[in-house]
């Protein structure tokens, strides 16, 4: 297109200088000037005929770039449509995800409360059976107290008892 573009600037500055040519020469006879603007004419026919051409041309570019920018636009619109899908997609996933993380968070906050109340009672009843075992102990203590005085005592008394025999 560009080419054809030069050329006609070309032919036209050629055009200019036979005219200025058949303006200088003033002894050109009739019949070379016959000939002159024939030839002008047929070299004008090209060029309005290349010129035609470049406008079918011009007029077929800007459909096809009609056409373009109209797919362009189209792709465009699908691929924000693409996009806006999938940001709606990340975050209903983020929702969910969110969702799962405080259902998560209170059921752990439950199982702690549960570990707790179970240490709570775990501990309650070791130290509760601590206590019985000690009380048994001294129960124990006590009892064996009792015997080792009981036993001093008939020791005790079987020596009086011997000493006065004797």
């Amino acid at each position: 297109m560009l080419k054809n573009i030069l050329s006609i600037v070309l032919l036209c500055s050629q055009l200019f200088t036979y005219v200025s040519y058949a303006q200088v020469e003033t002894e050109t006879t009739v019949g070379d000037l016959q000939k002159l603007i024939s030839r002008l004419d047929q070299e004008n026919k090209e060029l309005r005929n290349e010129l035609f051409v470049i406008r079918q041309a011009l007029s077929q570019n800007k459909t096809e770039i009609e056409q373009l920018r109209s797919e362009v636009s189209s792709v465009e619109e699908n691929v924000l449509t693409e996009f806006r899908a999938g940001m709606n997609s990340v975050a209903a996933e983020l929702s969910s995800v969110n969702t799962l993380t405080e259902s998560n968070s209170s059921a752990v906050i439950q199982i702690e409360s549960q570990v707790d109340s179970r240490i709570k009672s775990v501990f309650s009843f070791v130290a509760f059976g601590l206590l019985i075992a000690i009380a048994i102990a001294w129960g124990f203590s006590r009892l064996s107290a009792k015997r080792a005085i009981q036993t001093n005592i008939s020791s005790w008394n079987k020596f009086q008892e011997y000493i006065l025999r004797k």
